[in-house]
């Protein structure tokens, strides 16, 4: 069965977007990774509770005890896998999004 112009494009527009969506995967992966290495640096272990908890021990009475760099740390660690890690995901969702409803959706109506 030979497919229409429409289809082999829709097709190049799925590979666009799986494409897009992977890069966006890989450097959000890599950002997070960044994150908790710098979190096990000052012995926080790799679990998502023991850095929130960490990062809000403004009082240094629980994991940060006395110690005002480790609370800096989990901050900065913290910012770095909950935030920071999501904008290139972010990013390709919006990238993928504007190009379907300039090139695909037009061709849908």
């Amino acid at each position: 069965m030979k497919q229409t112009t429409w289809q082999s494009g829709f097709e190049s527009w799925q590979e666009f977007a799986r494409n897009i969506g992977a890069r966006g995967k890989a450097v959000s992966d890599h950002r997070q990774e960044i994150g908790w290495s710098l979190a096990a640096s000052v012995g926080i272990p790799h679990c998502g509770c023991s850095l929130h908890n960490a990062s809000i021990d403004d009082k240094l009475t629980g994991w940060c005890a006395g110690n005002p760099k480790r609370l800096k740390v989990a901050k900065k660690a913290n910012w770095m896998v909950n935030e920071w890690a999501w904008e290139p995901s972010n990013l390709a969702t919006r990238i993928v999004s504007r190009a379907y409803h300039k090139f695909i959706q037009p061709h849908c109506d």
